[in-house]
């Protein structure tokens, strides 16, 4: 197999990163309607594959992981509400929120990073962290676009690093030893 330094590696990456991203912004608006348009979830998709060193095997963790990060939005977002009809407290909205949200962090720090951690594919919390992020951003609405924007993105960041190392190889991280 082919080496080459980080130098190198990262060279290419960006040569073959720009022509693929390219294709993703003429390929999106085909697939998405308007109404459901949300391009920008895509680039909070791309570092998290890339960050964590996500190989071509672990994209169906990172996809699944995805639509957890759905599940855990729909209830931060929703949450509050509930709490409100339920309880009749005269409390502000952001405050509600608040205490929401201590409420399903821990259970979902605790299902993801310990109780589950190892044994499925929902075990991403980057991710889920980005869905929801991105969730919130969009206030729970588009999903649909959401979901291609967030799988296109991942899928951009796997295409890259797999052309990269098909055309340089896969980088070193050892430095040569000087010569004397």
């Amino acid at each position: 197999m082919k080496e080459c330094t980080m130098k190198t590696w990262m060279t290419a990456l960006s040569l073959i990163f720009c022509p693929v991203t390219f294709l993703y912004l003429v390929i999106y608006p085909l697939i998405v309607p308007e109404s459901q348009n949300v391009v920008w979830a895509a680039f909070v998709a791309m570092p998290i594959y890339f960050i964590v060193g996500a190989k071509k095997g672990d994209f169906h963790r990172f996809f699944y992981s995805m639509f957890a990060g759905f599940f855990w939005a729909h209830l931060f977002l929703r949450g509050p509400g509930w709490v409100s009809s339920i309880s009749g407290w005269n409390i502000s909205q952001s405050m509600t929120m608040d205490l929401w949200v201590l409420v399903i962090c821990a259970p979902f720090l605790l299902l993801h990073l310990v109780w589950i951690a190892n044994s499925t594919w929902l075990n991403v919390c980057p991710m889920m962290f980005g869905t929801v992020a991105t969730s919130f951003g969009t206030g729970g609405q588009r999903p649909f676009g959401l979901a291609t924007a967030l799988t296109l993105g991942m899928l951009v960041a796997l295409v890259s690093v797999e052309l990269t190392n098909a055309v340089v190889g896969k980088p070193t991280l050892a430095q040569p030893a000087e010569k004397k």
